[in-house]
């Protein structure tokens, strides 16, 4: 095995198919955009989307950084968190931009849907990923 191709994740995540909304807070304005989570973890989430600006505002190449919240429409219901991007990639074949994102306290707020997803039958008909 070769050391740098091991996958570091620590944490188990779930392959899911859920909608979500990602508003960017900028120093004078705010905007959203639609994304798709691909995969749930506790720790962040696999977002899909077409592109990573508002307003003509890129949402990680500008010096200040926007204040980022993501709304994800779940079966259990919504869970609310501030994130920050980590990584993004373009995907030739989904023809979207992959963006890796931490959650802020996600359970400060969301424990309860939160624990519904992973002891619930979310979390028995999702796949696990490792």
């Amino acid at each position: 095995m070769q050391f740098w191709r091991r996958d570091r994740r620590l944490e188990k995540r779930l392959t899911v198919s859920w909608d979500a909304v990602l508003k960017a807070t900028f120093v004078g304005f705010e905007d959203i955009m639609t994304v798709t989570v691909s995969n749930f973890g506790l720790k962040g989430v696999l977002l899909y989307t077409d592109n990573l600006s508002v307003l003509n505002q890129h949402l990680m190449i500008k010096r200040e950084k926007p204040d980022l919240r993501l709304t994800i429409y779940t079966p259990s219901g919504e869970i609310d968190s501030r994130v920050e991007i980590r990584w993004y990639t373009w995907s030739c074949e989904k023809n979207l931009f992959e963006v890796g994102v931490n959650f802020i306290n996600l359970l400060e707020n969301n424990r309860p849907v939160v624990d519904r997803i992973l002891n619930g039958r979310e979390y028995e008909a999702a796949m696990e990923v490792y």
